[in-house]
């Protein structure tokens, strides 16, 4: 029954907005992002635009109307479809075709207010599974790039290719040796990085200690968004 109720309590956080800052009690999270996609998601996702390889700019389009709200790419099919479409024309790419973070770094640049900022690889996964906390809790979704080997990958059963993702959420837990989440002590191996996929519109995760099996960057490597004025 206790696990059952910490479940359900988990599930209260991550799949509606929450009316705090993005932190609480282990969970950091970019508030509202989850209701916002989902909302968007019947005319946006890849499954119902036909796009099936455009994770990258479908995965922008998200996070643009979770940052600008009342845009109207989102109103129809056909509005998506043309946001898409668009998409592609900015970065001189033939429709429907896959991207890299430079390209979809330039369309970040393109929303109005905000800039795209990169994660290095070289900063390792520790570092950057610490800057992914931080861009969590100030409500900055984060993109990544999931392995197409991955059973976890959305398209694994299907196109079976690296495939785009955005990560909204961030959840301490016990260890494996029973350190709880807010021990000094803990691994962090059982933390756990949740995901929205631009494809099927559904939620995926992994737990921390996997992560160089998930991503194809080494590093841990992944694409923020940050606003104008912010120094990073």
């Amino acid at each position: 029954m206790k696990s059952m109720l910490k479940l359900l309590f988990v599930a209260s956080f991550l799949f509606t907005t929450h009316a705090n800052a993005g932190y609480d009690r282990g969970l950091f999270i970019v508030n509202g992002f989850y209701n916002t996609a989902q909302y968007a998601k019947w005319n946006l996702r890849q499954y119902t635009t036909g796009y099936n390889y455009s994770c990258g700019p479908t995965s922008v389009a998200f996070i643009e109307k979770y940052l600008k709200g009342p845009v109207n790419f989102t109103t129809s099919v056909s509005s998506s479809r043309n946001k898409i479409q668009e998409s592609y024309r900015m970065i001189r790419r033939p429709l429907n075709v896959e991207t890299n973070f430079n390209q979809l770094k330039a369309l970040m640049n393109n929303i109005s207010g905000y800039r795209g900022f990169r994660r290095s690889a070289s900063d390792g996964i520790d570092r950057n599974m610490n800057y992914l906390i931080s861009d969590l809790y100030w409500n900055r979704p984060a993109l990544m790039v999931l392995k197409s080997s991955w059973s976890g990958n959305p398209t694994y059963g299907t196109h079976r290719i690296d495939h785009i993702v955005i990560m909204y959420a961030y959840q301490q837990r016990s260890d494996e040796y029973g350190n709880s989440a807010f021990s000094s002590r803990n691994t962090r191996n059982n933390d756990r990085i949740y995901f929205y996929d631009p494809y099927y519109g559904r939620v995926g995760s992994f737990s921390r200690g996997e992560a160089s099996n998930v991503t194809n960057l080494s590093g841990f490597a992944y694409l923020t968004v940050v606003s104008d004025w912010n120094k990073l």
